[in-house]
């Protein structure tokens, strides 16, 4: 399934704003044991982090505006969150499935399509969604996992009015495995927060480093 995000994107001009609005509408469901009781105060709040985390990111962005017969403007970016009971542009499925008992078998929240987050409160919260709030900003998975090859693949970045960007992922070691023909499989991933399985993300630097390059604003739809 491709990724069509849903949002609204809007321009305000106002003193000292000027900026294109990207909405969305957040509404949370539970599953698995999970409850609004338990969880939805940790849930809305780290959805809140998450939005302001890539609002910081995005800080430094311009989107330029022409309008004909007026000079053109750079509009910064600016995000904003609501959380609504029903017509949800991204629906987040909290889930308290326990934690496995087999430490390789490990529970990893993901975004469908842009607009669906499976979120499993059993494992690490905080960068997790960041991660998973990105992939509903539009931005792609940094990394490349089950390589046959110890080569470290290149990954070229595709942004809306922006040169390309090519950059190296870099081997993760301590995630080749051998399989049981002798073979190996390789891991890479960018130490950042979109270069990261959700459940493994680096600590130091997918707080400190996350590019914003990605960004896209066209495939955004709905109202």
């Amino acid at each position: 399934m491709g990724i069509r995000n849903a949002g609204t994107i809007g321009v305000a001009v106002a003193p000292h704003l000027d900026a294109v609005v990207i909405s969305k509408k957040v509404s949370l469901s539970y599953q698995a044991g999970a409850s609004a009781k338990e969880h939805e105060a940790i849930v809305k709040a780290a959805v809140r982090s998450a939005f302001d985390f890539w609002q910081e990111k995005a800080s430094a962005l311009r989107v330029r505006v022409g309008i004909m017969g007026c000079p053109g403007k750079e509009l910064k970016i600016l995000f904003k969150v609501d959380f609504v009971d029903s017509g949800a542009d991204l629906i987040v499925r909290v889930d308290n499935t326990p934690k496995p008992s087999d430490p390789d078998d490990e529970l990893r929240s993901y975004v469908m399509g842009g607009t669906d987050m499976t979120f499993y409160m059993q494992a690490e919260v905080g960068c997790t969604m960041m991660h998973e709030i990105g992939h509903a900003l539009g931005l792609n998975d940094e990394c490349l996992y089950g390589s046959e090859s110890e080569a470290e693949p290149e990954l070229t970045v595709r942004g809306h009015d922006m040169p390309d960007v090519t950059f190296t992922l870099p081997l993760l070691r301590d995630w080749t495995q051998e399989g049981d023909d002798g073979g190996k499989s390789y891991s890479f991933a960018r130490p950042r927060i979109m270069g990261t399985y959700a459940t493994r993300p680096f600590p130091a630097t997918c707080i400190t480093g996350a590019p914003m390059r990605q960004l896209r604003l066209l495939p955004m739809t709905g109202g």
